[in-house]
């Protein structure tokens, strides 16, 4: 990533005498978990520079070759809640790839999926969190000997840009809003039940069971469902949640948060607010929320039900209440105008 200094190097590499070099992989890397809203100038430089500038300087300094591989990653191709700054970053390689083979010189980029036993080294010492976070989303590994091979066969093809990730795709459509285009690939996996012969029997939906359970079961039902999908955002087993405890106080941040908004609105079918788990913030004040924006209910959200205590509370309670249909721009700017500074 520094000019000056890879320039050197080469100078020095040439003078002493080396065979031209004729093939580079970039793997060069920074990764630190940042939400977008999060990023400063720094840790958006920290990220950026081994791959933008890195591989910008290598394209230039040693022009032609026959091997310009670039070590991309999944992230710009199935991005995660905390990757703005990485995403962009390997978004950058996948283009320059394109570029360079557009100007007929060599280049592959590959996206990445997890190296098995070698993440430690780019996550950083609170490496296991994110992991666990994107194998919960259906995030497998492959071994080093695996991709190697993968990279091998993938050299053997005209392509300036190959995919390689092992893929639970049932359990990362699960985790996504409604509507991506992965919705439509394991659409019919998902609802035809494993156990049908035909594939003519299909898994009733959760809105589907609630239409036909009786008025009395519904909200069992419903809070049965948001326990499973937070103890699977958490890392946690069902029965240690209770219903009543807040969120945040089992582990719930802004990442684990907006995963819980995005399988909420697949379980549900809803569009829901990006501070769900703030407005609604325990098992009990989500499920009653979710009953209500079903039409099942009379909805009686529980931030406002909880604001008896002033007429502050009560007006921040309503505000927040506000938010909950519009989407995750529209209901910030609503609270950063609607509250008192």
């Amino acid at each position: 990533g520094d000019e000056v200094q890879l320039r050197a190097y080469l100078d020095q590499f040439r003078a002493d005498g080396w065979p031209p070099i004729r093939g580079v992989v970039h793997a060069a890397a920074v990764f630190e978990s940042d939400l977008l809203t999060d990023l400063d100038a720094s840790s958006m430089a920290a990220q950026l520079r081994p791959k933008v500038v890195g591989a910008w300087l290598l394209g230039e300094l040693l022009g032609d070759l026959d091997l310009f591989v670039l070590f991309s990653s999944i992230a710009s191709v199935l991005p995660q809640p905390g990757q703005g700054a990485y995403v962009a970053g390997n978004a950058f390689l996948d283009a320059f790839a394109e570029w360079r083979a557009a100007r007929g010189l060599h280049a592959l980029s590959v996206n990445w999926g997890l190296w098995a036993g070698t993440d430690r080294g780019l996550l950083g010492e609170d490496w296991q969190r994110p992991l666990a976070q994107m194998e919960a989303q259906g995030f497998r590994s492959f071994r080093v000997d695996q991709g190697l091979d993968a990279l091998a066969r993938m050299l053997g093809v005209s392509t300036a840009q190959a995919v390689f990730v092992p893929i639970d795709w049932r359990t990362y459509d699960a985790a996504r809003p409604s509507g991506t285009f992965v919705s439509d690939l394991v659409a019919e996996s998902r609802n035809v039940h494993p156990a049908s012969p035909d594939g003519a029997t299909r898994a009733m939906s959760m809105v589907d069971r609630l239409a036909e359970a009786a008025p009395a079961d519904r909200y069992e039902l419903v809070e049965a469902a948001v326990r499973r999908i937070v103890g699977r955002v958490l890392q946690l087993p069902e029965a240690q949640i209770d219903a009543a405890q807040p969120l945040g106080e089992l582990g719930l941040d802004s990442m684990t948060g907006v995963d819980l908004r995005n399988r909420l609105e697949a379980e549900f079918r809803l569009k829901l607010s990006a501070t769900l788990a703030w407005n609604y913030p325990a098992v009990a004040d989500l499920a009653g929320h979710l009953l209500g924006k079903l039409g099942l209910t009379d909805p009686a959200p529980a931030a406002v039900a909880k604001a008896d205590d002033g007429e502050a509370a009560s007006s921040l309670a309503q505000l927040i209440a506000t938010t909950d249909d519009l989407d995750d721009d529209d209901a910030i700017r609503a609270l950063m105008g609607g509250l008192d500074p």
